[in-house]
């Protein structure tokens, strides 16, 4: 009654579960009936077995209700923790650019005095090769991606360098997102978590490849991220299960906050694969523009 009437979240207990716990009370039901057939309704020693076996429930029911009550804290401390990683995460990218934008603007007033000197003492040909060299150094140096959103470009460049470094061919296709209506915080869980599992994937791949695909259109957000991996993944139950021989335990809590993500904001996603590769879609429709 407690579910139907209040909306209390018992996600933990599954259908099967609520299905035996219902069984269970309709069977002590009619045994109560059955037993009332067949004894005076006065019998003192069928009111007391009442009242023991009504006691045995009421105790059974009160420590599911407790353990669920537990499983429901256990979880959302799970959530909190996830969520304060990838906030750490992202404030730490930001720190990173801004720290290499100060590195920057001091290498450019120094070679702004170079240029200046070459220029005063007209020095035109080592002037014309220092430019040209500093040019080249200055295009090295800059962000590779820029979707006009300053959290989405410090997590892409962070990952787009993590996964050169590992030799991992990055492919992104971006539009403008300066009207994502994204929460930043969920910005930083979903992308970090899509992109963290597809270069581990892509580690063990011998064709290292992510393909991205974050953009606007029609009132929607459509993320898509797809990454070359070593073998076909295991699936048993509907659920994709880990080759991981560490943190088993925590494996999988990230792509499931994806998920609970995804759908607080009513959204969809689809999951799946083939020998090209492991795909994980997400469509987020823009409720605030309707």
């Amino acid at each position: 009654m407690r579910k139907i009437l209040k909306g209390k979240a018992f996600y933990v207990l599954t259908g099967k579960e609520w299905r035996i716990l219902f069984i269970s009370t309709f069977l002590t039901l009619v045994t109560f009936t059955q037993i009332a057939e067949k004894v005076r309704l006065d019998d003192d020693t069928f009111l007391y077995f009442v009242l023991t076996i009504l006691v045995i429930d009421y105790v059974v029911y009160y420590l599911i209700d407790e353990i669920i009550a537990r499983e429901i804290r256990r979880k959302e401390d799970e959530v909190f923790r996830e969520q304060v990683k990838y906030e750490t995460a992202m404030y730490h990218s930001i720190s990173e650019n801004l720290e290499r934008q100060r590195k920057r603007t001091h290498e450019y007033k120094n070679q702004i005095s170079v240029i200046s000197a070459l220029a005063a003492a007209r020095q035109y040909q080592e002037l014309l090769a220092y430019v040209e060299k500093a040019d080249a150094a200055l295009g090295l140096h800059m962000d590779a991606i820029d979707t006009n959103h300053v959290i989405v470009n410090a997590i892409l460049n962070t990952k787009y360098r993590e996964a050169t470094d590992k030799g991992i061919v990055f492919v992104l296709k971006a539009n403008d997102l300066s009207r994502l209506w994204l929460r930043e915080e969920d910005i930083v869980l979903i992308l970090s978590n899509l992109l963290n599992n597809a270069m581990e994937a892509c580690e063990h791949s011998r064709e290292k490849v992510i393909r991205l695909k974050f953009v606007l259109e029609e009132k929607q957000a459509v993320i898509s991220v797809k990454n070359s991996m070593a073998g076909l993944p295991v699936v048993e139950n509907g659920k994709f299960q880990t080759t991981k021989t560490k943190d088993v335990q925590e494996h999988g809590m990230g792509i499931r906050n994806v998920i609970e993500t995804v759908e607080n904001y009513g959204g969809k996603y689809t999951i799946g694969f083939d020998r090209g590769g492991f795909v994980f879609s997400i469509i987020l429709p823009d409720h605030a523009g309707e």
